[in-house]
């Protein structure tokens, strides 16, 4: 751990005869890049997610530049709400700029890890409290900055210590909260660390328990997803339809528009023959190049549910918000509709 001069670290007996400390000097570049030359992995704490004794967004530049080659993982914790700032209550914490200092602090990270750190994770946690006479440490994960909530110093550690060995958290931004009564209901926290992470693949976007048997479910989402190529249901991207074992998945498709080369010799037969080709792929659902997809599954582990994640999400594949909104919004009203019909 890396300590101010005069500071003192608050840690239980049984860590501080194992912690090493070295001096934090943000402005004195020789001594802190000697202090974190040998890390394997660094993990930042922000003034602003865990108060006095982190680092200033102001520091962020210079602790970055001091980090070596040998480091591998990199972890920033910062806090709820840098893309949130036009909703409340984040827009009056943002009165000063406060959260843009953090999504700054938060790019410095980024911007360190594509020069040549091999993993980063981005960890937004909310306000931290005493959970000392918990008798777990759990935690609710979700991706982005999709939560609001307290939580544990614990649960917190312990999340982070999740964060270093997760393949799931690596170049990933998260948020974390604590743990809900659902989560505490299941017994083996391994499960619920492993349910907690699988939000970040993808990322995840909605997930919603049903009552309604996965195979069952699958069924019906294959049929409710053909309603994407109808006339006047249609979403602002196109859409391929593609099955999966458990459910469906929504392709979306680029326009697929180009210009024919300049020399070639396009007759009546030649534009009909397209036209219709054209008009085929269409009502398939295929016309156009794959431009990312929605993997819409339905699961009977660790309780009947329907999953909703990004995929095919390449290289400079952009996110479709406003069809990924429309799908989402009918999902939920459908599904409410379904178990409507399945309790009557």
């Amino acid at each position: 751990a890396l300590v101010p001069d005069g500071a003192a670290l608050n840690t239980a007996p049984e860590v501080s005869s194992v912690l090493q400390t070295a001096p934090f000097a943000p402005f004195a570049p020789s001594p802190l890049k000697k202090s974190i030359a040998d890390a394997d992995a660094v993990v930042v704490l922000s003034e602003a997610a865990c108060g006095a004794g982190g680092v200033d967004s102001a520091a962020m530049g210079r602790l970055m530049k001091a980090i070596g080659e040998r480091t591998r993982r990199l972890v920033y914790v910062s806090c709820h709400g840098v893309e949130r700032t036009s909703q409340l209550p984040f827009s009056l914490q943002n009165v000063f700029g406060n959260l843009d200092k953090q999504r700054a602090a938060e790019q410095e990270a980024q911007l360190r890890a594509k020069l040549g750190i091999a993993a980063y994770s981005v960890v937004r946690i909310g306000k931290l409290k005493d959970d000392a006479s918990a008798k777990r440490y759990l935690a609710e994960v979700a991706p982005g900055d999709a939560l609001n909530a307290d939580i544990g110093y614990g649960a917190a550690a312990t999340s982070l210590l999740k964060v270093l060995t997760r393949s799931e958290a690596i170049n990933a931004t998260l948020s974390l909260a604590s743990a809900p009564a659902e989560l505490l209901a299941i017994s083996d926290d391994d499960d619920v660390w492993d349910d907690q992470f699988l939000t970040l693949v993808g990322p995840e976007l909605f997930r919603k328990r049903v009552r309604t048997p996965a195979a069952q479910l699958a069924n019906w989402l294959r049929e409710w997803a053909l309603e994407f190529l109808k006339p006047g249901k249609k979403l602002t991207t196109p859409v391929q339809i593609v099955q999966l074992p458990n459910g469906v998945m929504l392709r979306f498709l680029s326009s697929g528009s180009s210009y024919s080369d300049f020399d070639e010799v396009e007759d009546s037969d030649t534009k009909w023959k397209q036209a219709v080709a054209k008009r085929a792929a269409a009502e398939r659902g295929s016309e156009g190049k794959p431009d990312g997809a929605l993997r819409i599954v339905a699961e009977d582990s660790p309780s009947p549910r329907v999953r909703v994640c990004r995929a095919e999400m390449g290289e400079g594949v952009v996110v479709k918000e406003m069809s990924e909104a429309t799908v989402l919004q009918r999902l939920e009203r459908d599904l409410e509709r379904l178990e409507a019909s399945l309790r009557g």
